[in-house]
């Protein structure tokens, strides 16, 4: 998986061929294929790796967060993108494969199920008076993180991505801070 997840990020799915994969990781083709159905297999099941590892690292944040005492709901979100991100530096080269280059057919599909289970979690967190302020704040971040990562996954070093995930939660929480001030339906207290 590592020698596929290099390419894909490298070279892009199309251009990338389970041979050179294989030649690349020391095993042969038949190996690979006796795991991986296809391809498109293997591509999806980096993916969906990187999905439930990023979901572990946030239960355990949001776990510990919780333990320490902090039940305000929205710094509970702005926690789980903080640790999202950084994961999306840790994994970088997934990142890379999924967001900068060629995707399989019905990638963007997978990618559009696992937006929509974010949205549908994290619109709980952030209820408000104004439902409509609430799903447009939530739109908001979603796209803004799906661009962090690439931008996380292409700083040269683990400082520069540092800077710009502490930057980026900045925003994330100016995004929540919109909804706490919030007094009636429609209607912004600034």
């Amino acid at each position: 998986m590592t020698a596929a997840t290099e390419a894909f990020a490298s070279i892009g799915y199309a251009k990338t061929s389970i041979a050179e994969v294989a030649v690349t990781a020391g095993a042969s083709v038949g190996l690979i294929y006796y795991h991986f159905k296809n391809k498109e297999g293997l591509f999806f099941a980096i993916w969906n790796e990187y999905q439930h590892d990023q979901e572990r690292k946030i239960r355990t944040a949001l776990r510990a967060a919780q333990d320490d005492g902090v039940t305000e709901r929205s710094q509970l979100l702005v926690l789980s993108v903080r640790t999202y991100l950084a994961g999306a530096w840790e994994a970088r080269l997934v990142v890379r494969m999924a967001h900068v280059n060629d995707t399989p057919p019905g990638f963007n599909d997978e990618r559009s199920l696992a937006n929509q289970r974010w949205m549908r979690r994290n619109r709980r967190l952030l209820e408000s008076a104004d439902p409509y302020l609430t799903e447009a704040v939530l739109v908001a971040m979603l796209a803004s993180i799906g661009a962090l990562c690439g931008a996380v996954a292409a700083c040269a070093d683990q400082e520069a991505a540092a800077e710009l995930i502490e930057r980026a939660v900045r925003v994330v929480h100016g995004l929540v801070g919109v909804l706490e001030s919030v007094d009636e339906p429609g209607r912004l207290d600034l």
